[in-house]
């Protein structure tokens, strides 16, 4: 799956201006970059909800075949999380996906003790991982996650991550964050995007490599700084 000689624009100002992208299967798809750079817009292209950049699309599933988890997903909060995570299940009238053995573990441990307690009364993180999970349960060829690791801490990201991995070893998985330190350890496609362009592809040591450095938030900013100065020379 691919985008191709991607050109676009939202109210006359330019997002992407020939922008090419392969995704990898096996593995997560993770888009970064700066704000208002366009991350969300790739999801919402991917998603088909841009129609004008159709014919950019070579290769993406339809929207019927994509699961969507927006950065700020709807929830009943009066439903139980058991209730919850029974409505994804009877979303395809087919019954759950087969969980893999890593969201079978996270379910017994972390979602399964709270199978009665009500929506509205977990945290921020709680809520993140049943809707990750639950998105997750959904028949689909393609997952596209908007910032799932947004306002969490640490441990509850790392549960994320490994629900996603797990997904992507059997479908395409794409997901927009700005929390780089989680993607350590992870086998992933790193796409950052800068100036209308994808301007780096590559895994999470193969950018500490390009900056020639152990921290991996230095080495973002180092790579954002070098693509806006090679864009004013």
């Amino acid at each position: 799956m691919e985008i191709k000689n991607l050109s676009f624009s939202y109210h006359a100002r330019q997002i992407y201006n020939n922008l090419n992208i392969k995704f990898s299967s096996e593995i997560p798809n993770i888009i970064i970059g700066p704000n208002g750079v366009g991350k969300t817009t790739l999801l919402d292209t991917l998603a088909h909800l841009n129609p004008s950049a159709a014919s950019s699309l070579i290769d993406v599933p339809d929207a019927k075949e994509t699961g969507y988890q927006l950065q700020r997903t709807f929830f009943y909060p009066t439903l139980t999380v058991g209730q919850t995570l029974e409505i994804y299940r009877k979303i395809d009238h087919a019954g759950s996906r087969r969980e893999t053995p890593v969201m079978e573990h996270i379910y017994t441990e972390v979602l399964k003790p709270l199978e009665t307690v009500k929506m509205g009364m977990l945290s921020g993180g709680e809520k993140r991982i049943v809707l990750t999970y639950g998105t997750c349960l959904l028949q689909r060829k393609m997952y596209l996650f908007d910032e799932p690791l947004s306002g969490i801490d640490a441990s509850n990201a790392y549960l994320i991550m490994d629900i996603l991995c797990s997904l992507a070893e059997k479908e395409l998985v794409v997901m927009t964050t700005h929390q780089l330190g989680q993607l350590k350890n992870k086998k992933a496609r790193i796409f950052c995007l800068n100036q209308k362009r994808c301007v780096f592809n590559g895994t999470y040591s193969e950018l500490l490599q390009l900056e020639e450095t152990q921290e991996v938030d230095e080495a973002y900013s180092k790579l954002i700084n070098s693509t806006r100065t090679n864009l004013v020379q």
